[in-house]
């Protein structure tokens, strides 16, 4: 081991030695080299000075920046701090502002909604003259004056007197208009002046009313008489005038002008469609003249009324003086004239109340008024020769009604003054006027009502019944003249023209309520009729289907149907359903045309 080291020792130092003479050797081989890579190290050596000068230099700016850059970051985190203030200064300006704008939205919906009220609101209208209540006399001019405004601006504003146009007046989007008209009234009478707006936005104020009473002073020699027949009719009824009542006087041929005028609505075709519905129930023939049996009777038979619509009263006069039946007519229409104050007669004329409903209302108005009418003939108003008098003309006065119109319409017309004053006569002997008052709070509904004051009193209202239209199940040359309800009144009517007065009055009372419509078929029209009725009882149901059969005996042989049908065949087949709710009749020319209502209506039973 030692001898390997020892020669391993020398080894390295021969070795050694060689490196050594070669070292020699290189370094004097290399002298002028090392010369060169000495002159070029101090070069660099210069050059590594200039280097670290410069990048010391260079390190000053460095360092000299950074310390700037520091303080800048002071100053930075400073403007940072003043922008984060300045932020949340701008949030509360920014949530100010959207409350602001909030606010504004708000105040703009408002106004919005302001505008869209405007747009909405009807204009105002008001009159400054005549005064209200004025009276002024025949001959003499008045002077309206009536104002007009809307913001929107007024596209028309209208004047009328008793439905007559006196100024229509077209402004140009102006918001305030003044209208001035000086008006000299032709006649004597109550004018119900009437005045309206309508803004550019088309809506139409509502009217605006004022009355003027034109007096002939010159004409009316009567006026203290009326003022006494008026008094003594307050007194009687309980009931003074609100405002002053003012009659025109007619003579007989001004009212015959007065009804052809208002008959220039209903037509000689209206006329005939009305005579084919009364000849459905049989009560007149299909060729009567209606028309001319209307305008004669209410040409020659009237002795006076009250238009509620106009608030006009009228009494017929030929001569100066008052005599007795014009005296007597005069307080009748005054109490029309008191209920209309009191009351507003208008309803009469309302177009949603079924013909049974109208019927009983007129039945209360001139029950009320007849009811005062006999207390005035009875009370030791009129002389025994005044009250004969009276007697005579209402006597004359019935044999002519009779001898110009049909039995139905006579009846019908007398109706609310013979009925209506015993129904208002049942009210006053329990009650006096306090109860016919009583009355106008609570009007009847029917003439079952009328007929029946008991009926009334305990509250007995009609059963409604409805019939669905039958054009389509009829057909297209088909068409419907009438649907209404018929009422105890006109079932009497009808019952009574084959059965006796004590049947009809067994059949017909019990009534509940009915419907009935009529139909027309185009170029023979034949007619179609189906009446529907209700009844209080299964006995007053089963009353009148007896008496019925008794009745339609008048068509011919009765024809016996299975279930619950029974016909008889004259000119036209008359049919009787009976349910358990309801009774049907049903009139048409043939039998496929009643089973074709009959299905429609759903009438058999399932074992008919």
């Amino acid at each position: 081991m030692k001898k390997t080291a020892i020669i391993g020792t020398l080894l390295t130092f021969l070795s050694l030695l060689l490196v050594l003479s070669a070292t020699v050797i290189f370094l004097w081989q290399g002298r002028a080299a090392w010369r060169d890579t000495a002159t070029q190290l101090e070069g660099d050596k210069q050059r590594l000075g200039d280097t670290l000068w410069s990048t010391e230099a260079e390190l000053a700016t460095r360092e000299a920046a950074l310390a700037t850059t520091a303080a800048g970051g002071v100053a930075l985190e400073g403007t940072l701090a003043a922008v984060e203030a300045t932020r949340e200064a701008l949030g509360d300006e920014v949530t100010a502002l959207s409350n602001s704008l909030t606010e504004a939205n708000a105040r703009l919906d408002a106004q919005e909604a302001t505008v869209s009220a405007w747009r909405t609101r009807p204009p105002a209208v008001a009159f400054f003259a005549p005064q209200p209540e004025a009276s002024i006399p025949l001959g003499q001019s008045v002077t309206i004056v009536l104002s007009a405004g809307d913001p929107l601006g007024l596209a028309a504003v209208n004047l009328t007197a008793n439905g007559e146009s006196l100024v229509s007046y077209s402004p140009e989007d102006e918001v305030l208009v003044t209208v001035r008209k000086l008006w000299d009234p032709d006649r004597a009478g109550i004018y119900t002046l009437s005045a309206t707006a309508i803004n550019t936005a088309g809506v139409s104020s509502a009217p605006v009313e004022r009355t003027l009473t034109v007096v002939d002073a010159t004409a009316d020699a009567n006026a203290p008489l009326r003022a006494q027949i008026e008094a003594n009719v307050a007194e009687i009824r309980g009931l003074a005038p609100l405002h002053p009542i003012t009659p025109t006087l007619l003579t007989a041929e001004e009212l015959r002008q007065r009804v052809e005028a208002d008959l220039a609505d209903y037509t000689p075709t209206d006329a005939h469609e009305d005579a084919l519905v009364l000849s459905a129930f049989d009560f007149v023939s299909p060729d009567v003249d209606l028309y001319e049996a209307y305008a004669s009777f209410y040409s020659e038979q009237i002795l006076g009324f009250y238009d509620p619509e106009t608030a006009e009263f009228v009494v017929i006069s030929d001569d100066e003086a008052l005599d007795a039946n014009e005296q007597w007519t005069h307080a009748h229409e005054f109490v029309h004239a008191l209920q209309d104050q009191h009351y507003q007669l208008e309803a009469l004329s309302d177009a949603t109340l079924d013909a049974e409903a109208s019927m009983a209302l007129r039945a209360l108005a001139e029950g009320d008024a007849t009811q005062v009418q006999l207390l005035y003939l009875f009370d030791g108003y009129f002389s025994q020769k005044q009250v004969n008098e009276i007697y005579d003309t209402l006597q004359n006065g019935a044999e002519e009604v009779g001898a110009e119109m049909p039995a139905v319409l006579q009846n019908s017309f007398a109706f609310p003054y013979d009925q209506g004053f015993t129904f208002v006569n049942a009210l006053y002997d329990q009650g006096g006027f306090a109860a016919v008052d009583a009355a106008w709070q609570n009007p009847p509904r029917s003439s079952e009502q009328i007929l029946h004051p008991d009926r009334y009193l305990a509250g007995d209202l009609p059963q409604i019944v409805t019939l669905p239209p039958l054009t389509d199940t009829l057909g297209l040359d088909w068409r419907q003249l009438d649907e209404d309800v018929f009422g105890e009144f006109f079932l009497r009517e009808y019952l009574g023209q084959q059965l006796d007065t004590k049947t009809v009055d067994t059949a017909a009372t019990g009534w509940g309520g009915d419907a009935y419509a009529v139909y027309a078929r185009a170029g023979d029209e034949a007619l179609v009729m189906v009446y529907q009725t209700r009844w209080d009882t299964p006995q007053d149901a089963a009353e009148f289907v007896r008496a019925y059969a008794e009745y339609a005996l008048a068509y011919g042989a009765a024809v016996v149907n299975a279930g619950n049908a029974s016909c008889w065949q004259g000119d036209d087949r008359v049919c009787l359903y009976q349910l358990p709710d309801t009774i049907t009749i049903i009139r048409a020319p043939d039998e496929a045309t009643i089973n074709k209502i009959v299905d429609s209506l759903r009438l058999l039973t399932q074992d008919a």
